[in-house]
């Protein structure tokens, strides 16, 4: 029987066992009042005009998932949509995107997977306000973001503020000062005053040189690199020299001009340790009226501690038990307010050392272990204080003991 003897009925819900064959003998003609039917569901092939598939050179899992679909000619690949290629079992995007690259067809895919992860994304502000403690600070964002729509709406009637959007960031290590300078990007790209969502982060080593004469160059270099964005300089009191008239200065000076010169373009953020940045903005009084907002990050709680640590937890799939808790909440304690621990560095460290401590338990012993039998649950003993000597250390009285 010839390929005019059969009619195939193709729906993008049917692999290779679905196709119905139909003798000639036993077909209705097509009624077009029928509304069972759709036009479009049924085609029909001449196979003296029909192109085999193998000529399109297909990748080998690209031809094998359209053949064991039943699909044998090109003709047939353009007469289905791209969302139909999409059903097509263990085909997969690119082979979607390889067939239609083939054909001449432009295709824009978006998989379950991506409309899955575009629904979970969150706005700037929704994950600020997820951010633990940290409430003057997201205060402070919010005002920020207000005065940066207001800046936007006003531009575009021709007007321009003339206050520029520069900040400080003042807070000890681990402070979530980079996390918050790269939602504050997200949320100048998200209300269009800026063309992007990016941060470009440098230090002392990305803007002062070796040699006379070429800090400002690398200076200017660092603004054309990040026109558009966030540039963010963590450390930035390091630019600061013992000596006045070094390299350091050289880069601030530089920093200063450059700034001004792309007050519309670029967001530049200065974050540092609170006794330390007031020494930069002394070394070239300019400096502090091109970085009007401040925003201070104070360390946290032990509370606050602990849910950071239930989070890091979470993060790496284990879950801490109530006595573990009390231990956590223990050592937190002993940790906030002292500038090298209360922060959310501690607690992943705290994590981190519960899990390893963890691991001893249960392989420690016995390295010839194979099966995973652990539970996952952080006991109260997992939970040491990393970084032990400079706890001890901040509970010494000041002064001498009496002997």
């Amino acid at each position: 029987m010839t390929y005019d003897n059969y009619l195939w009925l193709f729906r993008e819900e049917f692999m290779m066992d679905d196709f119905i064959q139909l003798d000639e003998d036993d077909v209705t003609p097509f009624d077009e009042d029928d509304a069972a039917f759709d036009e479009d569901d049924l085609i029909l092939f001449d196979e003296e005009e029909m192109t085999p598939l193998e000529e399109l050179e297909l990748s080998i899992r690209s031809y094998n998932s359209l053949r064991r679909a039943g699909i044998q000619y090109v003709e047939e690949l353009k007469a289905m949509s791209t969302e139909e290629l999409t059903h097509v079992r263990n085909l997969g995007k690119k082979g979607v995107l390889e067939i239609c690259r083939k054909l001449g067809v432009d295709a824009e895919l978006e998989d379950e997977r991506d409309k899955d992860e575009r629904a979970r994304r969150k706005s700037a502000l929704e994950q600020l306000d997820e951010l633990i403690g940290l409430e003057e600070v997201k205060e402070q964002v919010r005002k920020i973001a207000a005065f940066a729509r207001m800046k936007r709406d006003v531009r575009a009637t021709g007007r321009e503020l003339s206050m520029a959007l520069g900040m400080e960031f003042v807070g000890n290590p681990g402070t979530a000062k980079t996390t918050v300078a790269r939602i504050i990007a997200e949320i100048f790209g998200e209300i269009g005053l800026l063309p992007g969502k990016e941060v470009m982060e440098v230090g002392r080593s990305d803007l002062v040189a070796k040699y006379v004469g070429q800090t400002a160059v690398k200076v200017k270099e660092v603004f054309e690199k990040a026109e558009g964005k966030v540039l963010f300089i963590d450390e930035a009191y390091s630019l600061v020299e013992s000596t006045e008239g070094e390299f350091g200065d050289e880069a601030i000076n530089t920093l200063v001009q450059e700034m001004e010169n792309h007050r519309e373009d670029t967001i530049v953020i200065l974050a540092g340790y609170p006794d330390k940045m007031e020494g930069l903005f002394k070394r070239n009084p300019g400096l502090r009226s091109r970085v009007p907002f401040q925003l201070r990050f104070r360390d946290y709680a032990a509370e606050e501690m602990l849910m950071i640590a239930e989070m890091e937890a979470k993060k790496r799939g284990f879950v801490i038990s109530e006595a573990a808790r009390k231990q956590i909440l223990t050592v937190c304690e002993g940790a906030a307010g002292v500038s090298e621990c209360g922060n959310g560095r501690f607690c992943r460290n705290l994590v981190e050392n519960a899990i390893l401590n963890y691991a001893d338990r249960f392989y420690g012993r016995d390295l010839k272990t194979t099966e995973i039998n652990c539970d996952f649950v952080l006991t109260e003993a997992d939970v040491t204080a990393p970084f032990t000597g400079i706890l001890d250390t901040a509970r010494r009285p000041i002064g001498f003991l009496a002997a």
